[in-house]
């Protein structure tokens, strides 16, 4: 279950992303889990960073609250997130496995 949020944390930070390039140019996103003060429920975040200062941060949210998304400034720590361009590589399919010889009988 925990790696489907990070799944879709992944996923939201990728459409950002894609649809606001210049805006995200020379950053990237880290996820941060924290616990909900009010409900104790452990919370994961998107963290996009690293910005200058207080002003870059506001400029930043203002940008993103132009097309939709929620912002709130927090430290910049967490685990970084595989960049976008290398997240989905493609594996040559497994090998079917072969069924081993099953000696002749009954009950085997």
């Amino acid at each position: 279950m925990f790696y489907l949020f990070i799944f879709q944390i992944f996923l939201r930070w990728a459409s950002t992303k894609a649809t606001n390039p210049a805006l995200f140019e020379g950053l990237y996103g880290v996820v941060s889990l924290r616990e909900n003060a009010r409900t104790r429920a452990a919370e994961l975040r998107l963290i996009a960073g690293p910005l200058a200062d207080a002003d870059a941060v506001n400029r930043f949210c203002a940008a993103l609250a132009t097309v939709n998304r929620y912002c709130q400034p927090a430290g910049f720590e967490g685990q970084r997130l595989v960049e976008v361009d290398r997240a989905i590589e493609r594996r040559p399919a497994p090998k079917p496995m072969q069924r081993p010889r099953r000696p002749f009988g009954l009950f085997q």
